[in-house]
């Protein structure tokens, strides 16, 4: 019996970690889907690949808070490089993915000479 209540909270910790690292993994797949794409390719660009800047990391974004606020705006802000192809160059730029439980509110870019 004193075992099985420590097995429970590690496998319910372990099960949040997996949770929300699949579910950061849709949204940010959902975001590049409906509005980095489409709007890279009306540009004429190549989508390469995207690479997560990290828990406290803002990628280009220089002067951002915290994505994660408390009181009275429960926004979370995701932050992605997204690595793309031009005809003759190769650059990359920062996506911010803000959601609000789970829906995307806003994706903003961190180079709009480009968008």
């Amino acid at each position: 019996m004193p075992i099985q209540i420590p097995m429970f909270v590690f496998l319910s910790i372990v099960f949040m970690i997996f949770f929300n690292i699949f579910f950061v993994r849709f949204l940010i797949n959902r975001a590049l889907k409906k509005f980095v794409k489409p709007k890279s390719e009306s540009k004429g660009f190549t989508f390469l690949y995207y690479k997560w800047c990290g828990l406290f990391s803002f990628g280009n974004f220089k002067d951002d808070k915290l994505g994660l606020t408390f009181g009275g705006d429960p926004r979370i802000s995701i932050y992605v490089n997204i690595f793309y192809k031009g005809s003759d160059f190769e650059k990359h730029f920062t996506v911010r993915i803000d959601t609000i439980f789970g829906f995307i509110r806003k994706v903003a870019y961190s180079d709009t000479s480009f968008f």
